[in-house]
Parts: structure tokens; C-alpha cells; sequence
């Protein structure tokens, strides 16, 4: 690829809000995953400057085919946290790529909830709720849950909720990039097995507590409840942790991720398989027992 050929970032721009454009009418989240995986593989390969030409050829395609408020939250969601999945990835520090994309999506989202309710009057938060309450409500009924209780719960958690989608978000994009680095040759520096928050204690705890404070301030939620976010957003890094260190040490056996993604799943339906993973990513932040290893 020419380093000097910037038609490359604008073709690639036009397609991928084309491709936006037709996936959010077909409703296909993974596909829209897809696309911030090959905006994060260009950002990765080219570097800064083709993928600030690839972020506006991007948004100005959009702006002429879809309404601008949706225009503007694809070019952030897609574009922009597209380039800063595979512009942090090029530090080559995972963690580092983890914890500043999730961040970005998060206040992102924060951002977005605002400039839609100030001028648009949609509000993003209070329909991201009564969507989740919605999906959950037969699982409140299940445990025994009775539903105002259930709507507080989400209500005053839904920040760290936030959080983890945002970080769940970077790692899907991550793997499928690992899996179209397969296809390309690209060599993007994806290892899963390696990974190590060893800057969790200062960048991930600023990036918390700003998400947290920026929150509790638009629904005004009491500081106990600010601490339940800050908790939620710790435990999903902790557990990415744990699996990591786990993942470590299958893939040095049995050569194969398989068993990684097997106990991954049932740890989402097992909690003590999930605390105890969590566990694991608590004692390996501060000793990383893969050295040993």
C-alpha cells in the first residue's frame, strides 16, 4: 500500500458507511461489529493521518444518506472507535487498547445521551433501560425478583452496565480482527493469552471513576450506588484477567483455544465459575503468574 495514496482511507470511508447505512436497516449488530473491525484493521495498518481522511470521508457519506443524528452516532461508535481500537493497538500493550477503547465508547455513549436529549429529545439512557428491562424482566420474575425492584437495580447500575458492554464491545472487535489477521496477513499483535492490566491501577482507575462521576451526575444517583458502578466496570477487567491467565495456560497444554471458550461460556451461567475466574485475574494483576510459568 502507498503510504502516499490517500484514495485508499477515502474509498475505504464511503464503503464502510455504505455498509452502515445498509446494516442498520437490516438490524444486524455483527455485522456492525465487523465494520469497526476493518475501520480498526486500516487504523492499525496506516496510522493516524489515512484514518482521520477515512473518519471524515466516512461521516460525510453518511451525513448525505442517513438523518444526522444517526449520521453523527455511527461516525462515533463505528469510525471513531474504530480508529481508536486499532490506533491504541499499534502501542502494541493490549491492555492499553482495552481500557482506553472501552473508556471512549463509554463516555462517548454519555456524550451522545446528551446532545440527543438537549436537542433532539430522544433519551438514549431511558431507552437503553426500558430495553434491558424488557429482556431481563422474565429473569427477575425466574429469581424472584419483583420488577420495581428490578427497574432500581438497572437504574442504579446502569453505568458499570454501560462499562461492560463497552469493554465486551472492544474484546468482540479484537477477536474478529484476530480472526481476519488470519485471512489478510496483516500481523496485528493480538494475544489474548498475554494479557496483563499492568496499568489498571492508573489509567483504568481514572477512566472508572471519571465514567462513574460523569454518570451519577445525569441521574443524580446516591454515592453508594456510584460505588455498585465502580465495582460492576472493575469486575468485567478483572474477569478478562482471570480468563487470560487461564487461557495462558491451556493454549501452553492442548495448543487450542477451544477450552478457553468452553470455560468462558459456562462461567456465564456457573457464578462461582465466574468468581473464581475473577479471583484469579485479582491475584495475577499483582504477581502475573505466567512469568513463572
Amino acid at each position: 500500500m502507498d503510504k502516499n495514496n490517500f484514495m485508499y482511507p477515502l474509498v475505504l470511508g464511503i464503503i464502510s458507511a455504505l455498509l452502515t447505512f445498509v446494516f442498520a436497516y437490516m438490524g444486524f449488530f455483527l455485522y456492525h461489529l465487523l465494520v469497526i473491525a476493518a475501520v480498526a484493521m486500516f487504523s492499525y495498518k496506516v496510522g493516524s493521518q489515512k484514518s482521520f481522511i477515512l473518519s471524515i470521508s466516512y461521516f460525510l457519506t453518511l451525513s448525505l444518506i442517513m438523518p444526522l443524528d444517526s449520521a453523527i452516532m455511527n461516525f462515533i461508535f463505528i469510525a471513531m472507535s474504530g480508529n481508536v481500537i486499532g490506533l491504541t493497538l499499534r502501542t502494541r500493550y493490549l491492555d492499553y487498547c482495552i481500557l482506553k477503547s472501552s473508556t471512549f465508547i463509554t463516555l462517548a455513549f454519555f456524550l451522545i445521551h446528551i446532545s440527543m436529549n438537549d436537542y433532539y429529545g430522544i433519551n438514549v439512557i431511558g431507552n437503553l433501560m426500558d430495553q434491558i428491562t424488557l429482556n431481563v424482566k422474565s429473569m427477575g420474575e425466574f429469581s424472584g425478583i419483583g420488577f420495581s425492584e428490578l427497574v432500581y437495580i438497572i437504574k442504579s447500575s446502569i453505568f458499570g452496565i454501560i462499562y461492560i458492554s463497552s469493554v465486551l464491545t472492544t474484546v468482540a472487535v479484537l477477536f474478529i480482527m484476530k480472526i481476519l489477521d488470519k485471512l489478510l496477513k496483516i500481523n496485528v499483535n493480538i494475544e489474548f493469552s498475554k494479557l496483563c492490566f499492568k496499568n489498571f491501577n492508573i489509567f483504568g482507575m481514572i477512566g472508572i471513576l471519571l465514567i462513574t462521576y460523569i454518570g451519577s451526575s445525569i441521574l443524580e444517583i446516591p454515592f453508594d450506588e456510584v460505588v455498585r458502578n465502580i465495582t460492576l466496570a472493575m469486575v468485567i477487567l478483572l474477569y478478562l484477567q482471570g480468563m487470560s491467565f487461564i487461557s495462558f495456560y491451556i493454549i501452553r497444554k492442548y495448543k487450542s483455544i477451544f477450552f478457553s471458550f468452553i470455560i468462558a461460556v459456562v462461567s456465564l451461567f456457573i457464578p462461582f465459575i465466574t468468581l473464581t475466574i475473577t479471583t484469579i485475574g485479582i491475584v495475577d494483576i499483582s504477581r502475573n503468574f505466567r512469568r513463572i510459568g
